[in-house]
């Protein structure tokens, strides 16, 4: 593709999914799609604890990706939680791919949700001004717009409450699981 052929910058969105359903009692599929990447994490629990773990690297964008999906292992015997984070309580987040670390996460919590399906839809346009320029990041949940964002280089600018706020490292981690 010639640089002609590109979209110029500043005229894209980047897109992520994230699909979750319970396809049976005690099993969810997970499903995350993105331009890059598309991971899919099968969980299978007896409403109490994660009783097997198994994923598909589908669309990944380094080879080491297919092998990542062992890890995930680790998750077996854990407890149900709420929290899609309680992951890390579990196993070394830093053994995993964060991606599928992520999506797992998220299966535990929608099992102990016992919920039947819930739709995530993530879009944030390129940055006006470059890297550190401005961009508007919006978060859908089954349709419905839960967050709209303004942000600044690393910062949430608006709306109220979240102005102000960092969105970098384990300390935004913090603070979304506990305000969100």
């Amino acid at each position: 593709m010639t640089a002609e052929e590109r979209l110029p910058y500043g005229k894209g969105v980047f897109r992520r999914r994230f699909l979750l359903r319970r396809t049976a009692p005690g099993r969810v599929v997970a499903d995350m799609e993105d331009d890059f990447h598309r991971f899919r994490v099968f969980l299978e629990h007896d409403g109490r604890a994660v009783g097997g773990i198994r994923a598909e690297a589908i669309r990944y964008p380094w080879t080491q990706c297919p092998g990542a999906t062992l890890p995930l292992k680790a998750l077996v015997g854990m407890p149900l939680s709420l929290r899609s984070t309680a992951v890390g309580g579990h196993t070394n987040p830093r053994a995993n791919c964060t991606h599928l670390f992520d999506l797992a996460g998220l299966a535990v919590s929608h099992a102990a949700a016992d919920r039947e399906r819930r739709l995530y839809d993530i879009a944030v346009p390129d940055r006006v001004g470059g890297v550190g320029g401005r961009t508007r990041a919006q978060l859908h949940r089954d349709g419905e717009l839960i967050l709209d964002w303004r942000v600044e280089g690393e910062r949430i600018a608006q709306p109220p409450p979240f102005e102000g706020v960092v969105m970098r490292g384990s300390k935004f981690l913090r603070w979304a699981e506990s305000e969100l």
